[in-house]
């Protein structure tokens, strides 16, 4: 119970009073008046904690006056609704109050009279909810009468003194939580029916954004004298829910996105993120774990990917030899994550390729976009057609280059054809095309290559 008897009074000695033992409410500020034998007052009340969300036809009250100390207007037996001021405060008006007992009695302006608030009756109670802990959860509840969860009517949130008792529907906001199996009873309030039923049925679509989607319906009245409290037990152990999604729709469950947009010039292979389990979009364990795949389609402007992504990982080396799938993440998270293209590099090896050859005396050498070792390149691995020349030796000239030594006769048109034998040291698999050329062009002394 909240609040307690009071009084206010004015100078002339006309007062506004609760009468002993009403205790449901706390008197704020109340006057009477007297004009032409007849009485107005008005007073302002705080209903207890448990009245904010009633209207004022929940509330009753009864009063009496007296003039001078004698009971002038014994107390109505038809009791008033207040007027709502908002919350739980509510005020009480009477005008123009007429005396007709005791016989000659008066009620004059001259004489002090005195209103006394003799009943105040509450016909219904809102509705607390509370964990198994007692914790006020109130605002995580879903409300709703019957057992549809729209959370928008002000009668979710009260129950009627109706002997007959209201259905109402209860559900848990599941935003970040599992679907852990919860139950709901009715604890305090006069309980008819079905109670300790499991809600199951409310958290069994939960997803990260939102809500229940339906409810247990328990059915019970309100006593009038303190909250309506329903405890719903389980939710400590409920777990939170993550959710691991891409910034891009392409990303995940369109056609990709090309990884030029991800570092590499102008490839025009697409990147396409795969989020497992499927639940990962939409809301998963922290206790269970979560993968991040990345796949390239079919590789055409470069040899090998590496994917990566900021704060997850990457893949090992994609190509066509290996697979062009692999797996960025395997683990748990901690946290709603959302991955965006500037998260995502992608590294890559060009296919192996010759890029040019310079001549000096009889020393060719034939510099590639990667490492080659000399070693592992025999003179059978660069084919001349025609030409009346020769390749000696094979040296290393620096980590992407080759020297050959020729002798004989060079022509003009004289080519030399790269076979595959000729390999990326670190990538033995990312081998020359076996197509491509390098010609000769002789002007006099000099000899020039031309790389295709």
């Amino acid at each position: 119970m909240t609040g307690k008897a009071g009084a206010s009074t004015d100078p002339k000695g006309n007062e506004v009073v609760l009468a002993k033992g009403v205790e449901n409410a706390t008197l704020n500020a109340g006057n009477a008046a007297v004009s032409g034998g007849k009485v107005t007052f008005e007073a302002s009340i705080t209903g207890p904690e448990w009245s904010k969300n009633l209207v004022a036809t929940d509330i009753e009250f009864k009063y009496q006056v007296e003039s001078n100390g004698v009971v002038v207007v014994p107390e109505i037996t038809t009791a008033i609704n207040p007027t709502k001021a908002g919350g739980n405060l509510y005020t009480f008006t009477e005008s123009n109050i007429s005396h007709s007992t005791p016989a000659g009695a008066g009620i004059s302006a001259a004489l002090p009279v005195k209103v006394t608030i003799t009943e105040i009756t509450y016909k219904a109670a809102d509705i607390k909810y509370v964990d198994d802990d007692m914790n006020d959860i109130t605002a995580d509840v879903l409300k709703a009468a019957g057992t549809t969860l729209d959370n928008t009517s002000s009668s979710e949130s009260k129950l009627s003194t109706s002997t007959t008792g209201t259905s109402f529907g209860v559900g848990y906001t599941s935003a970040d939580k599992t679907t852990t199996k919860l139950t709901a009873k009715i604890i305090s309030g006069s309980g008819t029916g079905v109670t300790g039923e499991a809600l199951s049925a409310a958290l069994s679509t939960a997803t990260a954004s939102g809500l229940s989607t339906a409810a247990t319906a328990l059915k019970a009245n309100a006593k009038g004298d303190g909250f309506v409290v329903v405890q719903i037990s389980g939710i400590k152990d409920l777990k939170p829910l993550f959710t691991l999604t891409a910034d891009t729709a392409n990303l995940t469950n369109g056609t990709g996105v090309a990884i030029s947009g991800f570092g590499p010039g102008s490839g025009a292979e697409l990147l396409k993120l795969a989020i497992g389990p499927a639940e990962a979009g939409t809301g998963i364990e922290s206790t269970k774990p979560v993968t991040v795949d990345a796949a390239i389609s079919a590789a055409t402007t470069f040899y090998a990917y590496k994917v990566k992504i900021v704060g997850l990982g990457e893949t090992g080396w994609l190509n066509t030899t290996d697979g062009l799938t692999g797996r960025i993440f395997s683990g748990t998270i901690s946290g709603n994550r959302v991955i965006k293209d500037s998260d995502i590099t992608i590294e890559v090896v060009e296919k192996f390729a010759a890029t040019k050859a310079e001549q000096t005396g009889d020393k060719l050498t034939v510099t590639f976009n990667r490492p080659v070792d000399a070693g592992a390149v025999k003179p059978s691995d660069l084919v001349i057609n025609p030409g009346t020349f020769t390749i000696g030796s094979i040296a290393q000239a620096g980590e992407r280059a080759i020297e050959l030594t020729l002798s004989g006769t060079i022509a003009s048109n004289n080519v030399i054809t790269i076979g595959t034998g000729v390999v990326d040291k670190e990538n033995t698999a990312n081998a020359a095309s076996g197509t491509q050329t390098l010609t000769a062009t002789v002007s006099g002394s000099t000899t020039t290559w031309a790389v295709s």
